[in-house]
């Protein structure tokens, strides 16, 4: 834009009519926001099972090595940052932690067995590489159908695609090369005995935290122990169960009809747009004074409804409201003297140019059409 304005005669002037990078930096940051809430929270899940820092450290780096390499592989691809990429590395931080979680539970399991911490790290990462591998192709392979897309549709979810593939396969990688290294340099100098990842003495604050993780483990396993009642007692009857499982898949089968179906959701993009067409014939000046005001009366008729919403929620008082409904009706005020001098100039313009009417000549035609 500089360039072009660099162009432009100096008489010329441009002024800026809409803004829609406000919108787009919004939500942005809102995707942004939402996807390191995510990163975090998933990371605290990890602590919560895990019960060691130096696991749920490990795994929390992969979250963002992993989405550094799809954004790098999206930009190769000249792809940009989008709500559409964004959206997808959203969608992905969650499952990008399945195959570093993987891969340091197998080898806490292979520690557990009594082997060294080289040899626990081999042999559990070799152990999980297919599976894992196999995993991740069949979370990649579901985005597959959305290349074949044409039109409108393949420009809104390639991208998207795009990055959560790249970053499932980036994360596929860093949980066989970076986590066992990270593994290796963590648990260096840490005793692991049974199931407990950390034997180093807890400091007096930690000590907190690990009543909470433990207290979160007896409750984990009091939920899995009535799990495991509950599969029993739905493997006992599974006629019953299937049927009762297959009717309610049915039941929502008929409830997808009544959806709605729409392009693109509906969301508050923080402005609202007017469409206002003028007689034709009316001068440029007169329209554009005619868009002001309409504008102006739209605004205030939007204060008025926010204000009447919040005195019914009872945040404000009545004279909010009041105020409210004085400036929406000064602005009607306006608007209609505004549209009674057009209409006041447009009969000037026609008795100007011989046209228009007497109000004796009316009368005289009345009288002589009367029936005699």
């Amino acid at each position: 834009m500089p360039s072009i304005l660099n162009t432009l005669p100096p008489d010329l002037q441009v002024k800026e009519f809409a803004d829609q990078s406000l919108f787009v930096r919004s939500a942005i940051n809102g995707v942004v926001k939402e996807g390191a809430i995510a990163a975090a929270l998933t990371a605290l899940m990890i602590l919560l099972f895990l019960g060691s820092w130096r696991s749920t450290l490990i795994i929390a780096l992969s979250i963002p090595l992993s989405v550094l390499s799809s954004i790098a592989i999206l930009c190769i691809l000249g792809e940009t940052i989008n709500l559409m990429t964004l959206g997808g590395l959203a969608l992905a931080v969650g499952i990008l932690v399945d195959d570093a979680t993987v891969a340091i539970e197998n080898i806490h399991r292979q520690m557990a067995s009594g082997k060294s911490l080289e040899q626990a790290i081999l042999d559990g990462a070799r152990e999980i590489a297919l599976p894992a591998f196999v995993s991740t192709l069949c979370i990649c392979i579901v985005f597959v159908p959305m290349f074949f897309l044409t039109g409108v549709a393949r420009f809104l979810f390639v991208p998207l695609a795009e990055a959560v593939v790249f970053a499932m396969l980036a994360s596929y990688l860093i949980s066989r090369t970076l986590v066992p290294t990270l593994v290796m340099w963590f648990y260096r100098n840490v005793r692991y005995k049974a199931e407990q990842a950390d034997q180093m003495p807890a400091a007096r604050w930690v000590r907190p935290f690990l009543s909470v993780q433990r207290g979160f483990e007896r409750g984990f396993a009091r939920f899995r122990d009535a799990y495991r009642a509950l599969l029993a007692a739905c493997l006992q009857r599974r006629m019953t169960f299937a049927t009762c499982f297959l009717g309610f898949c049915a039941g929502s089968w008929f409830l997808a009809s009544q959806l709605g179906e729409n392009f693109f959701p509906t969301v508050d993009a923080g402005q609202f747009r007017l469409h206002v067409r003028a007689p034709t014939g009316t001068r440029i000046e007169e329209t554009a004074q005619l868009e002001a005001e309409t504008g102006a009366l739209a605004a205030a008729r939007h204060t008025l409804e926010i204000a009447t919403n919040r005195y019914q929620a009872g945040l404000v008082t009545y004279l909010e409201v009041a105020t409210a409904q004085s400036a929406a009706l000064a602005r009607e005020l306006a608007v209609t003297q505004l549209e009674g001098e057009r209409l006041v100039a447009a009969v000037n313009l026609i008795k100007s140019l011989g046209g228009g009417w007497a109000q004796d000549q009316f009368v005289a035609g009345e009288k002589s059409s009367a029936p005699r």
